[in-house]
């Protein structure tokens, strides 16, 4: 008996569209800005931010780990603040570096889109 999808189908999510900004230069990670899809690529990275949490919460760390350094956070940043893949603007850029550590997303005081649709988290 084998468990797996019938059929080979797949689900166009839509396009993201993004511009390259700044200078481009071989000694940084070059930065993206979205211009279409912005949404689309948030809502995945705080799925993968729950895959995340779970796999903590279940004692597997290295895929927790795995996760986190393809999916969430880029290990080769130097800056702290800088290391996530997904940067927000303002707000949400602080309420997901706060859901990233801190596992009650309740005790977040300022409002965020983020932090409302992580409720589950």
């Amino acid at each position: 008996m084998s468990i797996g999808i019938k059929n080979n189908s797949t689900h166009f999510i839509g396009s993201i569209v993004f511009i390259h900004e700044g200078v481009y230069t071989t000694s940084e990670v070059k930065q993206l800005v979205v211009i279409d899809g912005q949404q689309r690529l948030t809502t995945f990275t705080l799925l993968y931010l729950a895959l995340y949490k779970f796999a903590l919460n279940n004692n597997l760390v290295e895929k927790a780990n795995e996760i986190n350094e393809t999916y969430i956070q880029n290990k080769f940043v130097k800056e702290e603040g800088s290391k996530l893949k997904l940067k927000q603007s303002d707000v949400n850029a602080k309420a997901f570096r706060f859901l990233l550590t801190e596992n009650d997303p309740s005790r977040f005081t300022e409002y965020s889109h983020v932090v409302e649709t992580s409720i589950f988290l």
